[in-house]
């Protein structure tokens, strides 16, 4: 779990299967027990969408993004949007990682938790995308 920015706060995590997405849904409920929860997932195709989405993530989420990573083994959006539909959590899909991240930083209140997970391709395309990179002040 890596925090990028603050207000609102955006953590990526690698967690790319169950047990990271329990371990993830655990600390994040730890952590930030009262505050709105919004999650980016892009997750692979031969992982537990059932599990991971809709036991889990959906558990704590008060919105999900679902997105499709770049990787061969990635799962199509309307796999994932299948199972966020068997949940009561509000989610919408956008066209990419990096889309998906924006639009949910742009929704957040500066309170609001935003967690990027379900693939290390997916926390990949956002560090590749250098969107949270600090602008270099003046001395």
């Amino acid at each position: 779990m890596q925090i990028l920015s603050a207000e609102p706060t955006v953590i990526i995590d690698g967690a790319h299967n169950e047990e990271g997405v329990k371990a993830l849904v655990g600390n994040v409920r730890e952590m930030f027990p009262s505050r709105r929860l919004l999650f980016v997932v892009a997750i692979l195709r031969d992982k537990r969408l059932d599990r991971m989405i809709d036991e889990d993530i959906c558990a704590i989420a008060d919105r999900l993004y679902i997105a499709k990573n770049q990787s061969d083994r990635a799962a199509d959006i309307e796999e994932q949007a299948n199972v966020a539909r068997t949940t009561k959590t509000p989610f919408e899909v956008a066209d990419g990682v990096v889309n998906a991240v924006q639009r949910a930083v742009k929704e957040a209140a500066k309170d609001d938790i935003v967690v990027i997970t379900g693939s290390l391709y997916t926390i990949a395309e956002v560090l590749a995308a250098k969107m949270f990179e600090r602008k270099a002040q003046d001395a």
